[in-house]
Protein backbone atom coordinates (compact mmCIF):
# COMPACT_ATOMS: atom_id res chain seq x y z
CA UNK A 1 0.00 0.00 0.00
CA UNK A 2 2.95 2.31 0.60
CA UNK A 3 4.13 1.81 -2.95
CA UNK A 4 0.66 2.48 -4.35
CA UNK A 5 0.49 5.72 -2.38
CA UNK A 6 3.86 6.83 -3.77
CA UNK A 7 3.11 6.07 -7.42
CA UNK A 8 2.07 9.02 -9.55
CA UNK A 9 0.42 6.90 -12.22
CA UNK A 10 -3.23 6.26 -11.31
CA UNK A 11 -3.46 3.11 -13.43
CA UNK A 12 -0.45 1.53 -11.70
CA UNK A 13 -1.69 2.71 -8.32
CA UNK A 14 -5.04 0.96 -8.79
CA UNK A 15 -3.36 -2.24 -9.96
CA UNK A 16 -1.07 -2.25 -6.92
CA UNK A 17 -4.06 -1.78 -4.62
CA UNK A 18 -5.75 -4.72 -6.36
CA UNK A 19 -2.67 -6.82 -5.61
CA UNK A 20 -2.96 -5.86 -1.94
CA UNK A 21 -6.61 -6.89 -1.85
CA UNK A 22 -5.83 -10.24 -3.45
CA UNK A 23 -3.03 -10.86 -0.95
CA UNK A 24 -5.36 -10.05 1.93
CA UNK A 25 -7.74 -12.70 0.60
CA UNK A 26 -4.99 -15.34 0.52
CA UNK A 27 -3.94 -15.23 -3.11
CA UNK A 28 -0.26 -15.96 -3.71
CA UNK A 29 1.96 -13.04 -4.66
CA UNK A 30 2.67 -14.54 -8.08
CA UNK A 31 -1.02 -15.00 -8.88
CA UNK A 32 -1.90 -11.53 -7.59
CA UNK A 33 0.90 -10.02 -9.67
CA UNK A 34 -0.21 -11.98 -12.73
CA UNK A 35 -3.79 -10.73 -12.39
CA UNK A 36 -2.54 -7.13 -12.28
CA UNK A 37 -1.03 -7.46 -15.77
CA UNK A 38 1.80 -5.15 -14.69
CA UNK A 39 4.65 -7.64 -14.80
CA UNK A 40 6.53 -9.53 -17.48
CA UNK A 41 6.30 -13.29 -17.78
CA UNK A 42 9.91 -13.58 -16.59
CA UNK A 43 9.10 -11.64 -13.42
CA UNK A 44 6.03 -13.78 -12.79
CA UNK A 45 8.02 -16.98 -13.30
CA UNK A 46 10.69 -15.78 -10.91
CA UNK A 47 8.04 -14.88 -8.32
CA UNK A 48 6.53 -18.33 -8.63
CA UNK A 49 9.91 -20.01 -8.17
CA UNK A 50 10.69 -17.70 -5.26
CA UNK A 51 7.43 -18.54 -3.52
CA UNK A 52 7.84 -22.27 -4.10
CA UNK A 53 11.42 -22.25 -2.81
CA UNK A 54 10.84 -19.66 -0.04
CA UNK A 55 13.36 -17.27 -1.58
CA UNK A 56 11.32 -14.44 -3.10
CA UNK A 57 13.89 -11.77 -2.25
CA UNK A 58 16.67 -13.64 -4.02
CA UNK A 59 14.54 -14.27 -7.10
CA UNK A 60 13.49 -10.63 -7.32
CA UNK A 61 17.12 -9.56 -6.92
CA UNK A 62 18.09 -11.85 -9.81
CA UNK A 63 15.24 -10.47 -11.90
CA UNK A 64 16.31 -6.89 -11.19
CA UNK A 65 19.91 -7.72 -12.11
CA UNK A 66 18.75 -9.31 -15.37
CA UNK A 67 16.80 -6.21 -16.37
CA UNK A 68 19.66 -3.93 -15.35
CA UNK A 69 21.98 -5.90 -17.65
CA UNK A 70 19.38 -5.71 -20.44
CA UNK A 71 19.15 -1.94 -20.08
CA UNK A 72 22.94 -1.57 -20.03
CA UNK A 73 23.17 -3.72 -23.15
CA UNK A 74 20.53 -1.64 -24.95
CA UNK A 75 22.23 1.62 -24.02
CA UNK A 76 25.70 0.56 -25.15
Amino acid sequence: QLTAAAVGNEFVKQRLLEICKRLEHGTSLARAAEASQLFTSLTLQMLTVGEDASCITEMLDETAEFYEREIDYQLN
